[in-house]
């Protein structure tokens, strides 16, 4: 399960992502995560900065992903990538969450 905060989103700003990550199964929190933002205004058009990676783990399961800079308004597609360094195999932890984010 992933939850998200983030500081004000504005074209042209810096915006840091709180990101809370749990295994379903037991609710604990997901340590090692290390999630990685994959963030297009089209298909065309990624986001033009690219931010620390790893994202820093500030508590078990809570990461802290930014900079990401929205250079231009519109509807944005925001996806984070989780374990991505695992294998695609059914007991894998590798996971996605994707949401749209609205800049004005």
């Amino acid at each position: 399960d992933v939850q998200w905060t983030s500081t004000a989103i504005c074209e042209g700003q810096p915006v840091y992502f709180t990101v809370t990550v749990k295994y379903r199964v037991d609710g604990t929190p997901a340590t090692g995560a290390n999630p990685t933002p994959d963030v297009i205004l089209n298909c065309t058009h990624p986001i033009s900065n690219h931010p620390t990676h790893p994202s820093p783990e500030t508590s078990p399961g809570t990461y802290t992903v930014g900079p990401i800079v929205f250079d231009q308004a519109g509807r944005w597609v925001f996806r984070f990538h989780f374990f991505d360094t695992c294998n695609d195999l059914p007991t894998s932890p590798h996971g996605h969450a994707a949401f749209y984010v609205d800049v004005p």
